[in-house]
């Protein structure tokens, strides 16, 4: 599978010929993680959300602590509602790696009660990370506004 233009594909947003791509190019790759993943990505981007459960399902069969098939899977549970699914991939995805900020969201988009004062103890001790992208940290910056705000700490 030529990966240059599977990500080409991605970055100009054409998933409809991503799709026949990857579909063109299932033969020989149907059985691995990557393939799967991106097959999952153009089903999601196309709106076909069935299609992408199946893909990310039989790539977490491969590798089942693949942070990037479980992210892509809750979010799309979280689109149609299966928000229980969705909790449990955010809770999975934060147990193989709390510095996937996303989740947190995730999380919080469910409910903020689910975001435990562990989780804000973690988030606050890697806020200080340089290394930070800005969309984490926006993130991050975004969930402690919300909780300062319902302890109403939050000045007008």
């Amino acid at each position: 599978m030529d990966l240059q233009k599977v990500k080409l594909l991605i970055q100009q947003k054409k998933f409809r010929d991503l799709l026949d791509f990857l579909i063109k190019n299932k033969k020989n790759n149907d059985h691995s993680l990557e393939f799967l993943f991106y097959l999952g990505r153009a089903y999601s981007e196309l709106n076909e959300y069935n299609l992408a459960i199946k893909n990310y399902l039989k790539a977490l069969e491969i590798k089942s602590e693949s942070v990037a098939c479980l992210l892509n899977l809750a979010i799309i549970y979280h689109n149609i509602g299966e928000k229980k699914k969705a909790k449990n991939n955010y809770i999975k995805i934060i147990s193989l790696n709390q510095k996937c900020i996303q989740a947190y969201f995730g999380l919080y988009s469910l409910g903020k009660e689910l975001i435990t004062t562990e989780h804000y103890d973690y988030l606050f001790n890697i806020s200080e990370n340089k290394e930070l992208s800005l969309n984490d940290k926006s993130l991050i910056n975004f969930l402690f506004f919300k909780r300062e705000k319902k302890n109403k700490k939050f000045q007008k």
